[in-house]
């Protein structure tokens, strides 16, 4: 069995990646004890480079198999949804949200402290 989702992909193309970030996760039900590392990947796409594709990939750290695989259907159907009201977003607020990218990177964004700026570095 696979330990990692890009493992049961045929040769995980390497081109330049744009943006990426890593993130440990637990999936509830927590008493279940799946934890997983997830990144994600933007980069051009390799059929038409003007656009950015995004690549997730998640690796097992514990948990049952079956129940690592069972929860990861409901948690990438919840990325998926985010990618699906990013699209619905008009050119101006999805504007607005990458300005503040940067901002919410160079603090290891939480959701915690959002007091911070940039001109605070």
């Amino acid at each position: 069995m696979p330990e990692s989702v890009c493992d049961l992909l045929d040769g995980c193309p390497d081109h330049i990646t744009c943006f990426r970030f890593n993130v440990r996760v637990w999936l509830a039900p927590f008493d279940f004890g799946v934890k997983q590392m997830v990144e994600l990947r933007f980069r051009p796409a390799t059929a038409h480079p003007q656009f950015l594709e995004a690549v997730l990939f998640i690796t097992r750290e514990s948990g049952e198999i079956g129940a690592w695989k069972r929860l990861n259907k409901d948690f990438i159907n919840a990325i998926r949804k985010q990618f699906l009201v990013w699209r619905s977003l008009d050119p101006e607020k999805q504007k607005s949200f990458r300005e503040k990218v940067p901002e919410m990177m160079a603090f290891g964004f939480t959701g915690l402290n959002t007091s911070k700026k940039l001109a605070d570095l």
